[in-house]
């Protein structure tokens, strides 16, 4: 008996269903003193329990968590985007800017410059096969582009905070692979992600109310999302629209 319950199983599936809605995780049988769930950046639910607790049990137990289940959900959604493809930066390459698909032209001239209209974005610059060049002169662009847009996004939603006493914070802009932004409350200090720029502005907008909520509620409890709600009632279809690959 003994030799059997040290043999170390593989997790076990168990699927659920609530309220027409399906609910899967994984269980595991070890030496722990209570019911533990743990959720991955995959969206896996692990779940360890003593051997001696029923598996009807563990369902109730999961069930209990649905709501927390639902929020470390939306949270590793918004922390984690898809990582974006290479460019190439060549004529008729796809880029998205500000929620709109538009055509790449890369044009020989001089000076050099990159400005877009309603279909297109251009690429103007002595040697159109220069990749590091037009790299350079893109990411000159991109990131005058996102300081100009974060910071009005952040001035114009800063005011709402003011009540509160949230002093108007440092917008670093990074290129991220983990997480569309982030706030430190007590450097004041808000890191928005430059891929968020292929977005749309109300999306850009979404995560700087986000970013900001967190300097009155620090972790993502059910007053934060309350606090989000509040400013933002569609935060929830932004969030959707985030999840689409650009």
């Amino acid at each position: 008996m003994t030799g059997d319950m040290n043999v170390k199983r593989k997790p076990e599936f168990h699927e659920l269903i609530h309220a027409g809605e399906n609910l899967s995780y994984f269980l595991e049988y070890k030496k722990v003193k209570n019911v533990n769930l743990r959720i991955y950046a995959d969206h896996k639910i692990f779940v360890s329990a003593p051997p001696w607790v029923p598996v009807t049990e563990i369902d109730r137990f999961v069930l209990s968590k649905k709501a927390f289940i639902s929020r470390a959900f939306a949270q590793l959604q918004t922390e984690n985007p898809t990582p974006p493809p290479i460019p190439q930066y060549v004529s008729g390459e796809a880029f998205f800017f500000l929620g709109r698909s538009l055509i790449l032209k890369v044009l020989k001239g001089d000076p050099a410059s990159v400005f877009a209209d309603e279909h297109f974005l251009y690429l103007i610059l002595p040697n159109t096969e220069n990749i590091q060049q037009k790299k350079a002169l893109w990411d000159q662009f991109w990131l005058a582009q996102c300081q100009k847009i974060f910071y009005r996004a952040a001035v114009k939603i800063h005011r709402s905070f003011q009540k509160y006493g949230v002093v108007f914070p440092q917008i670093r802009i990074k290129t991220l692979r983990s997480k569309w932004g982030s706030c430190n409350p007590q450097k004041g200090i808000v890191t928005l992600n430059a891929h968020l720029l292929k977005y749309s502005p109300e999306c850009i907008e979404y995560v700087v109310w986000h970013e900001f909520c967190h300097f009155i509620q620090p972790n993502h409890s059910k007053a934060f999302y309350a606090l989000l709600e509040n400013f933002v009632p569609d935060w929830k279809q932004y969030r959707e629209e985030l999840k689409q690959p650009r």
